[in-house]
């Protein structure tokens, strides 16, 4: 039973016992030697814990309720970036990344794991990312797709969970499950002289790691969501 719900069944015995206490059996003859002070010290002890109730729903509680509404005005920007980047798992898997990535990114809750899979056996990794226009603006290296992927998906991923976490304190029990578990997947952990091998002609040696990243990337979307995407 969680400890609010408790909270609530002793507030609505307490009410229950001043009601009894003071209206029901104050009426009725002492049924037994002391009964109407035993009465009396569950009475007052039911005040008390109603008083406390009231106080710890309106300078706990509500106090709570303000810091985490602060707290998810800072959170909510730093999950738009992780999701953003984090859904080049799924970008990567186009034949032109910046043509075709809204129309797999529409259907992307519906994608099934076969699919994905048969995504990865046809994207060669070495082919260019769709941020080589972008990059020969600026004169750097042209990135191959597994090179974007690792600093999309890796490498600002663990940035943007770094900055999330300090706000640990505050995050919920299910927001903290859920970026500990892609912190923690076996693609953000892959060994990078592995993950960065030129031999690979298509992604399919990733394919596990990859849809079990995926689908952790949706899964935090879908709490964002419900849970954060309100506090804008």
């Amino acid at each position: 039973m969680k400890t609010k719900t408790k909270i609530i069944i002793g507030l609505y015995l307490s009410i229950l016992i001043v009601l009894l206490v003071n209206f029901i059996f104050a009426e009725i003859n002492e049924i037994f030697k002391y009964g109407n002070e035993i009465g009396e010290i569950f009475s007052n002890l039911s005040l008390a814990y109603i008083a406390s109730f009231i106080f710890y729903r309106i300078v706990v509680v509500e106090r709570e309720k303000e810091i985490k509404k602060t707290v998810n005005k800072s959170v909510n920007p730093l999950t738009k970036k992780l999701l953003f980047n984090g859904y080049y798992i799924l970008d990567v898997l186009t034949e032109n990344e910046k043509n075709d990535r809204y129309t797999i990114h529409k259907k992307r809750k519906t994608i099934t794991e076969s699919e994905y899979k048969k995504l990865c056996e046809t994207i060669n990794p070495n082919s260019l990312s769709r941020f080589t226009e972008q990059i020969d603006q600026l004169k750097l290296k042209k990135n191959s797709k597994v090179e974007s992927l690792h600093i999309q998906c890796i490498k600002s991923v663990k940035e943007h969970l770094e900055k999330i976490y300090t706000f640990l304190p505050y995050l919920e029990d299910e927001n903290i499950e859920i970026l500990n578990k892609i912190r923690d997947s076996k693609f953000i952990n892959l060994d990078n002289g592995i993950f960065l091998a030129r031999t690979n002609t298509n992604f399919k040696v990733f394919e596990n790691y990859m849809f079990e990243y995926f689908e952790l990337i949706l899964e935090l979307e879908k709490y964002y969501e419900l849970k954060i995407k309100s506090f804008a």
